[in-house]
């Protein structure tokens, strides 16, 4: 594994941020869920601190169409995968479209968005600045992914399969818009 000369502030930053995270996660979501925000704030500054562009992050749109249609290919084995585990189990039916339904989607894929941000444009591009292989700094970010959602098995090997494919993309081109639009559709 390429480790890349860093200082020892940025590795304990990813650390700092990860662990909070979880303890929000595991605690604080049920005894301060207001804690949120601080953690949010913190990792905004992180970004001013460090003089993040909207490109160092993925938040613009270079390359936007062959991105999107990468990780559209990439997304089909994982959709089918869902659509079979769904059809094997009997969850699989017609969903009724009700105006009440549209406000929880809207909610979760506002919730998947922010989560692919915080995946890829703060951690995966912390630990780029770390680790100089994109393999290494992809797997550890699905490593990271895979472990927000601890215990959820299938959860699990979703998105450390999944938290890897979109990574390699995004560290390949850098577009954080793409890379989420495909980790909120299939993951």
């Amino acid at each position: 594994m390429a480790v890349r000369g860093c200082s020892l502030l940025l590795v304990l930053e990813i650390a700092t941020l990860y662990s909070l995270i979880q303890i929000y996660v595991w605690h604080w979501q049920f005894t301060a869920p207001w804690f949120a925000w601080p953690i949010f704030m913190l990792l905004l500054a992180t970004h001013v601190w460090r003089r993040d562009t909207l490109w160092s992050v993925g938040l613009e749109f270079h390359h936007f169409l062959p991105v999107l249609k990468q990780g559209a290919l990439a997304a089909i084995p994982f959709i089918l995968a869902l659509i079979l585990i769904g059809t094997l189990t009997g969850q699989i039916g017609l969903i009724p479209l009700k105006a009440r339904s549209f406000t929880p989607s809207l909610r979760y894929i506002l919730w998947a968005t922010f989560q692919q941000y915080g995946l890829q444009g703060y951690f995966h591009s912390r630990l780029m600045q770390v680790l100089s292989k994109p393999f290494w700094s992809s797997s550890v970010n699905a490593l990271i992914f895979m472990s927000f959602h601890f215990p959820n098995p299938i959860l699990m090997i979703f998105t450390l399969l999944g938290g890897f494919v979109f990574s390699l993309i995004y560290a390949k081109n850098r577009n954080g818009h793409r890379s989420r639009f495909d980790g909120t559709v299939t993951l």
